[in-house]
């Protein structure tokens, strides 16, 4: 539904030539106010083209004017009425197609005017509304105030209405976009994460193969900004759409500097390198267990390798001393892993190489051998225990022998010739009350602790 409007020409022009700014800022307020229908929905007002071109004519004259604070409201009330006036797509196409209105905003923008800047938030939101569904519009947004807006975003003005006018220029139009444009985005989100259209553009980045080309030369921590990202959404579950190019940028990054992880032990400050090291294998492990990723993953020999290669080192390292690598099996931590463990970056880090290694060999017979002939199945096996530092890393072991034995004998027949080496002194079963026992033929039974003290 439409409002009518009824401005006169003859009103505004003895307003201009008074220059009484304050009666037709009044004016302006009470012919474009917005009004709402009976279910409170927005009523547009009726396109008129003298309506429009009186607005011109008023911007047109202020551009003249050597402004002061005196002129703040009417420049204000001016674009607050094209910002009302907008949500009509007639309006829209209006504007669009003369030649000289959006220009003459650009350039009554770059006037070096405090007043003019303090009404960069209503300006920006009147762009805002005039590419909404509509394309033409973002073409012609863009092509006049791209640069505009990129600069407002360096200077850190305005940040959620130009970052919500980037946004939407993005969903209808490729942005132009160097190294130091993705650079300066990824700081600003590092620095203002709660503004939500800084969130989408950097969802938007993710599928951008250019963006791609530039991440190993952004620094850590904009690196583990868009790891951040990437993870959130695995965790709701949301569609995340990574080029290929994308995966393997991260999957190289991984077999390339997955070694960081091993600073942990010695330094007990960790570096931002070794979280975001710690990110990438949750990130990559995640990608593995979804099909639309996993037949890229799964024809690379190398992440599989060096998975393997830092499962075994890091389980090594755990066994040999007391470090951010041993399990702890202490029930009550189990229950309730302090912050200290969670917030370190070694946290679940076996428990998803474990992940990568099993998920690799979903249906893959060349993954599989591999793993058996890079000696890993008993290094997995050896990691089925209950342990604090790794969440759910006993159902990880699990999947992936399941997975490595899936139609390969040669891997069921390595598992079946291991031997037992008695069982383990678990601190999870003694603060239970009670134990494994082997019968002597390679069944083994929980028993109470306190039945084996009477049997003694």
């Amino acid at each position: 539904m439409f409002r009518p409007i009824s401005v006169k020409l003859e009103t505004v022009d003895e307003y201009l030539q008074q220059n009484d700014y304050s009666a037709l800022e009044l004016y302006l307020k009470k012919e474009f106010r917005l009004e709402k229908d009976e279910t409170g929905v927005p009523l547009k007002i009726e396109f008129s083209t003298q309506a429009v071109d009186l607005l011109h004519k008023i911007l047109k004259t202020l551009s003249e004017q050597s402004l002061s604070k005196n002129h703040e409201g009417i420049i204000k009330e001016l674009f607050r009425s094209l910002r009302n006036y907008v949500i009509n797509s007639d309006v829209q196409n209006y504007l669009v197609n003369d030649e000289n209105f959006l220009p003459n905003v650009s350039n009554f923008m770059n006037l070096q005017s405090e007043v003019i800047q303090n009404a960069f938030q209503i300006i920006l939101q009147f762009l805002f509304n005039l590419i909404i569904s509509n394309k033409s519009a973002v073409d012609r947004v863009y092509d006049v105030f791209y640069p505009t807006i990129l600069s407002l975003l360096k200077d850190k003005k305005n940040i959620y209405e130009t970052s919500a006018l980037l946004y939407n220029m993005s969903l209808y139009k490729e942005l132009n976009m160097d190294f130091d444009t993705y650079s300066f985005l990824l700081e600003l989100y590092d620095s203002h994460n709660s503004v939500e259209y800084l969130y989408f553009m950097l969802e938007k980045l993710i599928s951008d193969c250019n963006f791609w080309n530039y991440y190993l030369k952004f620094e850590s921590n904009k690196r583990a900004a868009v790891l951040g990202v990437i993870r959130d959404k695995q965790i709701k579950g949301e569609a995340l759409n990574i080029p290929v190019t994308g995966l393997k940028v991260l999957t190289n990054q991984f077999v390339a500097s997955g070694n960081i992880i091993f600073q942990t032990v010695q330094n007990k400050d960790s570096s931002l390198e070794a979280y975001e090291i710690s990110q990438l294998v949750q990130v990559i492990s995640s990608f593995c267990s979804n099909e639309d990723y996993l037949k890229v993953l799964q024809s690379d020999k190398d992440l599989l390798i060096n998975s393997g290669v830092l499962l075994i080192n890091i389980h090594r390292l755990g066994k040999e001393s007391e470090n951010c690598f041993t399990s702890i099996q202490n029930l009550s931590e189990i229950r309730e892993p302090n912050k200290n463990i969670q917030e370190h970056p070694a946290f679940g880090f076996k428990a998803d190489l474990i992940r990568i290694i099993g998920n690799l060999c979903w249906k893959n017979k060349i993954m599989q051998d591999l793993t058996r002939e890079a000696e890993l199945i008993p290094v997995i096996l050896d990691c089925c225990n209950m342990d604090a530092r790794n969440p759910f890393i006993m159902q990880w072991v699990i999947l992936a022998v399941r997975n490595l034995c899936e139609n390969n004998m040669e891997n069921q027949k390595i598992i079946a010739e291991l031997h037992q080496q008695g069982t383990v002194s678990s601190s999870v079963l003694q603060e239970l009350g009670v134990t494994l026992e082997s019968d002597g033929d390679r069944a083994i039974k929980i028993v109470s602790l306190d039945s084996l003290r009477k049997q003694k």
